[in-house]
């Protein structure tokens, strides 16, 4: 039987979280207002890791006064596949092709202009995407500096279009938990009160909700990644190792992000504090994978403790 601990009356059962370190960039995405900073963020976050080569996180919002631009603007973290391994060559050159390609949408977003987020000194290498960006200007793009940034200014229709030459590339951490709950609207709702507290209280934290997935198929052999059958409520009746409590009717996955393994802790950290204290929310766990997904580790005991 599986010991569990207590967080605000909720059973959190007593495991550990598998993080995984995957090649990175942060763009900063700046705009004209904070609205339209955020949707045209939201807008180049993309898809996720399994279906795509890179997948997208909205981060936290940055303000005018710290931008290079003097703009509103937000983070948003890039994040490769596992396959793209940092110390291999051919990884890196994989992921910065992706992570140039995913940036050519940018030049379509009004008022938008995309700057380097990883700080100097902490990447690993850098990617040159804004020589690839600027062919959007079609001759007509030039050089200059927002502040001491080198740039591209690219015509657009709207205006001007701006894009930093050099892009640092670095590592960036994740880690997860499953949540039970009464239905979906408290385990949203819980969700949404933890990722808000994260990006705002933990500088460079990312923090979201979703669907996991498992990796492989138990029927479908051939596809790298498929529903967590076990944590599904609708067929709880028809999997013979469902995890999946009686009372239970949703279950959704609490992740967070960042590019250091201290950062993450934090957000963990506050987000089982701010999830276990909605009504609704019956218990924590978390879906381990014997290592495939990530080979560093968090203990929830640990972070409880704190």
């Amino acid at each position: 039987m599986k010991s569990h601990l207590q967080l605000n009356g909720v059973e959190v059962e007593d495991t550990h979280i598998e993080v995984n370190e995957l090649l990175s960039g942060r763009v900063l995405v700046t705009s004209i207002n904070r609205e339209i900073a955020l949707r045209n963020t939201r807008q180049m976050s993309g898809a996720l890791v399994t279906s795509a080569p890179i997948e997208g996180i909205v981060g936290g919002a940055v303000p005018a006064s710290e931008t290079p631009d003097a703009r509103p603007g937000f983070y948003l973290l890039l994040r490769g596949h596992s396959d793209m391994e940092p110390s291999d060559p051919k990884g890196r050159e994989t992921f910065g092709r992706v992570f140039t390609n995913h940036l050519r949408m940018a030049p379509h977003l009004p008022t938008c202009a995309i700057f380097d987020g990883v700080r100097r000194g902490d990447a690993l290498f850098s990617v040159n995407a804004g020589e690839t960006i600027r062919l959007w200007g079609d001759g007509f793009e030039t050089e200059g500096r927002v502040g001491d940034r080198e740039v591209y200014r690219v015509p657009v229709m709207l205006g001007e279009f701006v894009t930093e030459k050099n892009f640092g590339i670095t590592t960036s951490f994740d880690g997860a938990f499953e949540i039970f709950a009464e239905n979906p609207s408290c385990a949203l709702m819980a969700t949404q009160i933890a990722a808000e507290r994260v990006v705002d209280e933990v500088k460079g934290a990312f923090a979201s909700n979703l669907c996991g997935a498992k990796v492989g198929g138990v029927n479908y052999k051939d596809q790298s990644a498929t529903t967590t059958t076990f944590l599904c409520p609708t067929i709880r009746d028809k999997v013979s190792d469902t995890r999946v409590p009686e009372g239970v009717g949703t279950v959704i996955e609490y992740l967070v992000w960042g590019l250091d393994i201290q950062t993450v802790k934090k957000g963990l950290r506050i987000s089982l504090e701010t999830i276990t204290n909605v009504p609704g929310i019956v218990g924590i766990t978390v879906f381990n994978q014997g290592g495939l997904w990530g080979q560093h580790k968090i203990h929830l005991r640990d972070l409880l403790s704190k």
